[in-house]
């Protein structure tokens, strides 16, 4: 691993011990997880190790609406080692699960509730300073 990979793993070192903790310790049902109805990516580095990579294949099984995304040449720290290509999944994803919502919620019948039209009177309401703004960090996750 690089050396500014491993720099910026450093002020995580002491929080993992409490995450690694937090997921032994998870008591949520795999019903609670096959009820989760929105797109789900699920991202492994092509060198994951076996246990990382039964996780990832556990939770494509178990999330209806999951697709999983292997980045060719990672390891289990890939969003470091190869930033690129994970943000540019994530991106792709995002816009992918964007589009889908906005062709689901104009063909619903629910789009007449208040809220809903909230939303598309507010997305059309956009600045041209908000569109570019959002282009700026967009192309800022990117590189």
């Amino acid at each position: 691993m690089r050396p500014a990979a491993q720099n910026a793993l450093i002020p995580w070192a002491l929080k993992a011990p409490l995450e690694f903790r937090a997921v032994m310790d998870d008591t949520t049902p795999a019903s609670a997880y096959r009820a989760l109805n929105f797109p789900v990516l699920i991202l492994r580095g092509e060198r994951t190790l076996m246990p990382a990579r039964l996780i990832a294949e556990g939770l494509l099984d178990l999330l209806p609406t999951s697709r999983l995304i292997v980045i060719d040449g990672a390891g289990h720290m890939g969003p470091l080692t190869h930033t690129a290509e994970v943000c540019a999944a994530i991106m792709r994803h995002i816009a992918a699960a964007h589009e889908r919502c906005a062709a689901i919620t104009l063909a619903s019948p629910d789009s007449r509730r208040p809220a809903a039209k909230f939303a598309r009177v507010r997305s059309e309401q956009a600045t041209e300073t908000d569109k570019t703004a959002n282009r700026r960090h967009a192309v800022g996750i990117a590189t």
